[in-house]
């Protein structure tokens, strides 16, 4: 028997604190982040009406109050920097310019910053369920982070962070469990990446034994496996880390 965690929808996790001192910040999804900006910049332009501002001065208020309402994980000083093209634009032309090279610029190092702090989730809620020696490297096919974690028995838990689209999704598999009981370690698992913030929908199912199916799986790896899905984006297809085998199994069911 194989237990299965899915989380269809990742909607935010918590960062690590820059120091001790320093209070631990929520990193949210994109999709939340974007929401977010279009209601500020919203806002603005509606009370632009009573302003005596131009037509541009408005769009880059707006523009300005959007970025600082989403809340995007950026670094203060590069977001300054970043901001300076769109202050300077004195015509429709290069305030567009400047606004679609910030928005690049400012989602890109968000889903980074999403993407670190999944993964130092991962580091940490596996350590929490007896998995301590922690392996955390670059995802070999794809744009993302690999943790592997291992514990005294050879047991692995292995979870792999992957940016897909606008969305940063994490599986989480558990290998080298022959004894029917990798569905509690998923489940010790999952309360504590929940303690660390992730949130987001999950749900959970059985099957008969099946096989690994994560970037370390060979044909060799033990049948009872538990995989735990996550991806914030629900009905976004994540079949490009499952093995042929896999999905043509899935087919015959």
């Amino acid at each position: 028997m194989s237990a299965v965690t899915r989380r269809p929808r990742v909607r935010a996790v918590r960062s690590a604190p820059m120091s001790e001192s320093a209070p631990h910040t929520q990193v949210t999804s994109l999709p939340r982040s974007r929401r977010e900006q279009l209601a500020a910049e919203r806002r603005v332009i509606a009370s632009s009406r009573a302003s005596a501002g131009g037509p541009l001065e408005v769009r880059i208020a707006a523009a300005r109050a959007g970025i600082a309402a989403a809340a995007f994980a950026v670094p203060s000083d590069a977001l300054e920097q970043w901001l300076q093209p769109l202050a300077a634009a004195a015509t429709e032309p290069e305030f567009e310019q400047a606004r679609v090279e910030l928005q690049r610029r400012v989602e890109g190092a968000h889903l980074a910053a999403l993407s670190d702090s999944v993964a130092a989730a991962c580091r940490r809620a596996s350590d929490a369920a007896g998995f301590h020696d922690i392996d955390v490297r670059p995802h070999r096919f794809a744009a993302g982070i690999r943790v592997v974690a291992t514990d005294a028995l050879g047991r692995a838990l292995v979870s792999e962070v992957v940016v897909n689209g606008d969305d940063v999704g994490v599986d989480t598999e558990v290998i080298g469990v022959a004894d029917g009981t990798c569905g509690g370690i998923l489940d010790a698992f999952d309360r504590a990446l929940e303690g660390e913030g992730v949130t987001g929908e999950s749900t959970r199912a059985y099957k008969e034994a099946g096989t690994c199916a994560r970037e370390s799986a060979t044909s060799s790896a033990p049948t009872s496996s538990a995989t735990r899905r996550s991806s914030s984006t629900a009905g976004r297809s994540t079949t490009s880390l499952l093995t042929m085998k896999e999905k043509s199994g899935r087919r015959s069911r």
